[in-house]
């Protein structure tokens, strides 16, 4: 029983560095997702603005400056 201590004394450093990897990798894949969300919505947007505004198919904003 007295081998316990120094177990999981030698483990405590994977465990943090896992943690901290876990962490790290579900902010990276939630920030994916909201991007693709958002993104998402703007597509749906524009789409929907081109749907309300027929007959300027082509122009763009740059071309009238």
């Amino acid at each position: 029983m007295s081998d316990l201590g120094p177990a999981l004394t030698t483990l405590a450093p994977s465990v943090g560095v896992g943690l901290i990897f876990f962490v790290v990798v579900r902010s990276v894949l939630r920030a994916d997702r909201n991007e693709r969300r958002h993104l998402k919505e703007l597509d749906e947007e524009a789409a929907r603005d081109k749907r309300e505004r027929p007959g300027r198919e082509g122009i763009h904003d740059a071309d009238h400056i």
